[in-house]
């Protein structure tokens, strides 16, 4: 088992790279200003059912793993 994020179960492999944005985004919508502080409007977009974490950190030049670094903080710690 992959490293505990949350309190609900949240761990790395659950942010694994081949996890669509929509889904992701549909179990931990606090995520969303994350993917805005970085310029990316993943958030609503339509393409968000069949792009990755991987597609969209290479199609905004994120390095990957600081991205979900990043997540894996806003799912810890959600938006009140």
């Amino acid at each position: 088992m992959g490293q505990d994020y949350s309190g609900t179960g949240a761990t790395q492999a659950d942010l694994a790279a081949d996890l669509t944005l929509a889904a992701l985004l549909q179990r931990w919508p606090d995520c969303a200003p994350v993917f805005w502080q970085q310029g990316m409007q993943c958030p609503g977009c339509p393409f968000s059912r069949f792009h990755s974490l991987k597609d969209a950190c290479g199609q905004y030049g994120l390095d990957e793993s600081e991205f979900r670094t990043a997540l894996a903080r806003a799912i810890k710690q959600p938006v009140a």
